[in-house]
């Protein structure tokens, strides 16, 4: 009996359990299809089926615009969002340059701040120190006093310190203060300005249709007047412009006849002839060139008589004519160096034979013209002195000797040219 009751059981748990599928199934609601996809053309996309290996099938569904064109927005939207992202982009824009033209104010009006601010109460003048070029104590200022330095600095006490140009104030006390070699203006912070100077010393002189000048070792002009001057100074010849008190020494264009023949006779017409413009600019030329290469020749002599302690000696410096450059030692011999060329191994020569280190050339009482301009062949100078009663005398120096004193300073010697007389 209980057998047969657990089978009803059974069936009836089957039945309610049959039934509760089948309600399930039909209780249960399908799937609404999906919405189709769409291009950007608004065309509709058909799905893209594809069977995988497993048998299971794969949907692709392209991203697109939505398929309700009430949602995609019109041709007139479309234009008022671009003109609308357009005036943001320009308003972004503006605001840009609105802050950088107000930061590039506030920064002018920053420094335009600083600088009143600096002109009125910083950097204020409150004291002056002269100086010469060696610290000397007290300073060497050749003629002047420091009230009279001061005073052609014209920067008074209270001025700013940088109301002023260092450079300019330098050149004008070097113009006005002739018996200055040179002068420097520093600044020296917070409140004082340095005045450096050297003292110029008178070591030339020279002659023209203005009278007589006086300059120092570095030509510049100290004084011009009428008469010679009392010192003794050496003289110099030279083509120069009219000097100047306080100004530097120049050298004029050289005429063609000084030139000798550096300056043919052909470039001469050509230079004096204005038939065509491009045969004067050449003589123009011609001219400058001569010019600066008398200034480097003179400044070369210069510079070779003070290495071998002749220049204290020179009593005159013809340079007239760059072919025949003529020195007068101590007022007994004239030396005749010839062009330009070969200077070194010339006054190292002429150096050993007016000193008469070894004895055996010219003595103190010598007087005469001693020639140092003919160069042999073999690119050594053969030394002639003529004293003064017209006995030529060759220096008693062996040519090998001078071949080897000369070429110690001389990398190139030039070819043979004929004794200047």
């Amino acid at each position: 009996m209980a057998d047969r009751m657990r089978q009803v059981d059974k069936s009836k748990i089957q039945k309610q359990r049959a039934g509760g599928k089948h309600s399930a199934q039909k209780n249960r609601k399908r799937p609404q299809a999906q919405r189709p996809m769409f291009d950007q053309q608004s065309a509709p996309v058909e799905r893209q089926r594809s069977v995988r290996s497993d048998g299971m099938q794969q949907i692709i569904l392209p991203m697109g615009i939505p398929a309700n064109r009430a949602d995609y927005p019109s041709e007139n939207e479309q234009r008022r969002r671009e003109a609308r992202r357009k005036n943001a982009r320009k308003e972004q824009r503006r605001r840009k340059k609105r802050r950088r033209f107000f930061f590039a104010a506030l920064m002018l009006l920053i420094i335009t701040a600083g600088v009143v601010l600096s002109s009125n109460v910083l950097f204020k003048v409150d004291g002056y120190k002269v100086v010469d070029t060696e610290g000397g104590d007290p300073p060497n200022l050749g003629i002047y006093s420091e009230d009279a330095i001061l005073a052609a600095l014209n920067v008074h006490l209270g001025d700013n310190i940088y109301g002023f140009d260092p450079a300019q104030k330098a050149e004008t006390m070097e113009q006005s203060m002739p018996y200055l070699e040179s002068v420097q203006v520093r600044r020296r912070l917070p409140g004082t300005v340095v005045v450096q100077v050297q003292a110029a010393v008178p070591k030339y002189t020279i002659q023209g249709d203005f009278g007589w000048a006086m300059l120092s070792s570095r030509l510049k002009v100290m004084a011009v007047q009428a008469d010679p001057f009392d010192e003794e100074l050496t003289e110099i010849k030279l083509p120069v412009n009219t000097p100047v008190a306080g100004q530097r020494l120049q050298i004029s264009e050289v005429p063609s006849a000084v030139l000798g023949e550096a300056f043919s006779a052909s470039e001469a017409e050509n230079a004096d002839s204005a038939s065509s413009a491009a045969t004067d600019a050449e003589a123009q030329q011609a001219l400058e060139e001569a010019t600066q290469n008398m200034q480097e020749t003179f400044d070369e002599l210069i510079a070779l008589l003070d290495k071998e302690s002749l220049l204290d000696g020179i009593n005159c410096i013809d340079m007239e004519n760059l072919q025949e450059i003529t020195l007068s030692y101590q007022n007994r011999l004239v030396i005749k160096l010839g062009t330009g060329n070969n200077l070194p191994y010339k006054l190292q020569l002429t150096g050993v034979i007016v000193r008469n280190d070894d004895g055996n050339c010219l003595s103190d009482s010598d007087r005469g013209t001693l020639d140092v301009s003919y160069v042999k062949k073999d690119g050594t100078i053969e030394p002639v002195f003529r004293s003064e009663n017209d006995i030529d005398i060759t220096a008693a120096i062996s040519a090998d000797s001078q071949t080897q004193e000369g070429k110690e300073n001389t990398e190139d010697a030039d070819g043979t040219t004929a004794p200047t007389e």
